[in-house]
């Protein structure tokens, strides 16, 4: 009885927590379907960020439920953040099928047309619903096209047509085949149809939009775009959709002269924030990134918790160690000042930071200054220690503080041995050759592996004339090291110093023949330096070849191939090798072929290679600030041939690369005032918010503004508070040139001796205090300021023309010699010619004098002093 009571406790027991077990999964399932059902109205909502974190918790809730990450990417795939859908998508495919549709939108978008069209293949769109097979095809057809397979794109579009319903997509699906096709017309001809019974069908009304602005049918498609704006949620993130429209709209807007209003659009695009919110998920994922080496990729996303979160000290001090490692180290300065603290940050940030110091602005003791600081704070850190060291012998080559900082390293921590190469290069200022080959020494029986070590060892060894030991410790390495190519590398470096070339080449080709060895590019270079001493620079270039096929990804191997083919005089080879190099996908392959695109005069080309190179490096801040110099270059080319709206759509491309440059600003700027529309200039400058050190800049355009819509008073008031911020030419001559023409001579005259206080070296000031003298009669002191002038500025052709005059006036010889000076400055003035032909006929060559006044005469017909010299002139002769 005992013993059945007991069975009854435990079975009673065990269905009382069976029950509990089901419920408790009853009620994770209903928070998940809660958390979906949340996220699902908070997308529609257009509050993005909040759908994020609700997809979250769905997942959190049930990891192994895809319809929380399906939800998640769909999100991703609304506000354009593809590279993350994938990121959450790939590892599922496997367990997870079901995630295919969402993953192939990611591909599609981020270009990987062949690996959409395979999955999309592999999953079974058939079981999807509707909608979703509506979508699926959709992603696929686009696909297709983008692929130009014209017969896979019509397998799919009727597919397409085949679903209930589908007309409008299959309308926008065929229209967007036809413009790939290059048949505009006849994309715009479906589309219109399409419109008209389906108005409101985005994608259509986006596409109907481009394709008007292209046939500059500007009030179509403003039309066209603001209808499809006010379909799109105007959410907490921008969406990709409706990043598109605003960006076309940008440009209808500035080819109808509303630049203001283009602006503003434009702003908003650059700063909107795609990636939502999850600030920790995404420092992570950035920490991550740049420890796998891809900085770009890390500064991306840096860049965009820094646009949520200015004081997320983290993310700032990475992406300083990143701008310092792209070679960006204004930049970098001015994030480590903001974020780095020398008590906390480890000693790869505090060396970063006080190089980035030193190459901003070549100031030693700026970076001595912050090492100081860090040492004091972290006396037991030995990176810290070799820093302040490092930074001291920089400095001063024998600073004995510098050597006692690096011995103190070394003793905390003896495996940094390349520390020893600069108490040797010590060693030798000091004139001590044995102590300083002793110090290398040390450093190489230490670590005999490391190149820099290696290297400057024996060249030390070699410079102090001891081939033999070289050749000992060549050899001696060869046999402790057989299976190191290393070894037959530094054999061939050997060998080159030897000018044995046959030799050096069979050895680096060793090298070479190691594809996993870390010494290929500097073997590369070896073997092509083979060929360069001999002269050969054909053969040298086809090394250089090689390398950069080899390792698209080397930089620096472009200016010496590209130096080695001018050699060889085959420079014409440059753009087709690099155009089929590109195929590889590098970055820098691109950055160059752009840069000799321009070189050739070929602007529009350049631009589209340094497209593909912000593609490939993630909009590296390095080849944006490329791409905007581009965009600048042709804004500028396109203004001057009168093509004004052209020029404004690629000044604001410029700003959209790189928002913060006020030269940019001022160019688009200058470009409304020469349109006459001040009212326009003055809100773009409104709408820039400028950094302390564009102060200056901001109140001149100010004052050329008020100058430009006759605002006398706050013309000049700008003006002087730009000079206040930081006297500069600019405005010094626009404040003289203000009291001028109010006739204001006092204030004038009085302005000028302060220019010339605040700025004693400006050619202009002594020019104008010059010409201010000679035309008082004062002509002694008009020599002195004019010869002043010329100190500052030997092409100064005025100084020059006018000093010959004064000369001439004395009798002075040197009048003939000023005046050719000026002559061949500016040989088609009609004021210099008809100055140098003058004096020429003043000091006898009369024939030679009226051939320079004939063609004084010839470009400035209606010059009274011409015809008066070349009358008195013929008349000599």
């Amino acid at each position: 009885m005992g013993s059945m009571m007991r069975k009854s406790a435990f079975l009673l027991s065990l269905v009382i927590a069976l029950t509990a077990c089901d419920n408790n999964g009853q009620d994770v399932q209903a928070e998940v379907n809660r958390y979906e059902r949340s996220a699902t109205a908070y997308q529609q909502q257009g509050q993005y960020r909040a759908a994020i974190l609700e997809a979250r918790n769905a997942i959190q809730l049930q990891p192994g439920n895809s319809a929380g990450y399906i939800l998640l990417a769909n999100i991703y795939n609304k506000i354009g953040v593809y590279a993350s859908t994938r990121n959450l998508l790939e590892p599922l495919l496997e367990k997870h099928p079901e995630v295919f549709v969402e993953l192939a939108e990611a591909y599609v978008e981020g270009r990987k047309f062949r690996s959409a069209i395979n999955l999309l293949n592999s999953g079974n769109i058939r079981n999807l619903n509707e909608n979703e097979q509506r979508r699926a095809y959709g992603i696929q057809a686009r696909a297709y096209i983008a692929l130009g397979d014209v017969e896979g794109f019509q397998k799919t579009l009727e597919k397409v047509k085949a679903i209930p319903g589908s007309e409008g997509q299959s309308a926008y699906l065929s229209a967007e085949f036809f413009m790939a096709q290059g048949n505009r017309e006849k994309a715009a001809e479906t589309l219109k149809a399409a419109l008209q019974t389906g108005p409101d069908h985005l994608r259509s009304l986006i596409l109907a939009g481009q394709i008007e602005f292209m046939e500059n049918h500007l009030d179509a498609a403003e039309a066209h775009l603001t209808r499809a704006l006010t379909l799109t949620a105007n959410g907490d993130v921008l969406t990709a959709e409706r990043a598109t429209i605003l960006d076309y709209l940008t440009q209808v807007l500035i080819q109808q002269g509303r630049t203001s209003e283009a602006y503003a659009y434009q702003r908003l695009l650059a700063d909107s924030n795609n990636e939502g919110e999850l600030l920790r998920k995404k420092y992570a994922d950035a920490l991550e990134l740049y420890q796998q080496g891809k900085l770009e990729e890390s500064a991306k996303l840096l860049q965009e918790i820094r646009s949520l979160s200015p004081t997320h000290t983290s993310a700032g001090t990475l992406l300083g160690l990143i701008q310092y490692q792209q070679g960006d180290n204004e930049e970098a300065v001015e994030l480590f000042n903001q974020y780095l603290d020398t008590e906390t940050a480890s000693s790869s940030l505090i060396q970063a930071a006080a190089m980035a110091k030193y190459q901003s602005n070549n100031n030693i003791q700026d970076a001595i200054g912050l090492l100081r600081d860090a040492a004091n704070r972290q006396p037991e850190d030995a990176n810290i220690q070799a820093s302040l060291g490092l930074a001291l012998l920089e400095a001063d080559p024998v600073s004995q503080q510098g050597a006692d900082a690096i011995e103190k390293s070394l003793s905390l921590n003896p495996a940094q041995q390349r520390l020893r190469l600069a108490l040797a290069k010590r060693q030798m200022t000091l004139g001590d050759k044995e102590g300083a080959i002793g110090q290398l020494e040390t450093a190489y029986k230490t670590q005999p592996e490391d190149l820099a070590v290696q290297q400057t060892y024996l060249s030390t060894l070699l410079a102090e004339g001891r081939e033999n030991r070289v050749d000992q410790e060549i050899q001696a390495f060869k046999k402790q090291y057989p299976d190191n190519v290393r070894g037959a590398f530094l054999e061939g470096w050997f060998r080159l110093h030897q000018k044995k070339y046959a030799e050096a080449r069979s050895l680096f080709g060793k090298t070479l023949k190691n594809p996993d060895s870390p010494d290929r590019a500097i073997a590369y270079m070896g073997l092509a330096q083979t060929w360069e001493r001999e002269n050969q620079w054909a053969k040298a270039a086809e090394v250089w070849s090689e390398a950069l096929t080899d390792m698209p990804g080397q930089i620096e191997g472009y200016s010496q191939w590209m130096n080695a083919l001018e050699k060889s005089g085959n420079s014409q080879q440059a753009i087709p090798f690099l155009t089929k190099l590109e195929e590889k996908g590098a970055w820098q392959t691109s950055v160059m072929l752009s840069q000799l695109t321009f070189n050739d005069g070929n602007i529009e080309k350049a631009i589209e290679h340094i497209q593909l190179a912000l593609e490939k490096s993630e909009h590296a801040g390095f080849v944006r600030n490329i791409a905007a110099d581009l965009y600048n270059r042709l804004a500028i080319r396109d203004r001057s041939q009168g093509k004004i709206p052209e020029a404004k759509i690629s000044f604001l491309k410029a700003l959209e690369y790189n928002p913060s440059n006020i030269n940019y600003l001022a160019n688009l700027v200058d470009t409304e005032l020469f349109t006459n529309n001040a009212q326009e200039a003055n809100r773009l400058l409104d709408a820039f918010k400028p950094q302390e050190e564009d102060k200056a800049a901001w109140h001149y355009l100010k004052g050329l503004i008020h100058r430009a819509a006759e605002e006398t008073g706050p013309s000049l008031e700008a003006f002087q508070t730009s000079w206040a911020v930081k006297p500069t030419e600019s405005a010094a001559e626009a404040i003289f040139s203000a009291h001028q023409a109010a006739g204001n001579t006092a204030g004038r005259d009085e302005w000028l001796n302060e220019w010339l206080n605040k700025l004693p070296n400006s050619a202009k000031a002594t020019l104008v205090k010059a010409m201010q003298y000679q035309q008082a009669g004062n002509l002694k002191e008009a020599e002195v300021w004019y010869q002043r002038s010329i100190e500052i500025s030997a092409d100064s052709v005025i100084a020059f023309n006018n000093l010959a005059w004064i000369y001439h006036e004395q009798k002075d010889k040197r009048a003939l010699e000023y005046a050719k000076r000026a002559y061949d400055l500016a040989p088609q003035s009609p004021v210099i010619l008809d100055t140098y032909g003058w004096m020429l006929v003043n000091a006898g060559s009369v024939k030679e004098g009226v051939a320079y006044l004939e063609q004084a005469e010839k470009i400035a017909p209606d010059n009274a002093d011409v015809k008066e010299h070349l009358q008195k002139a013929r008349q000599q002769l």
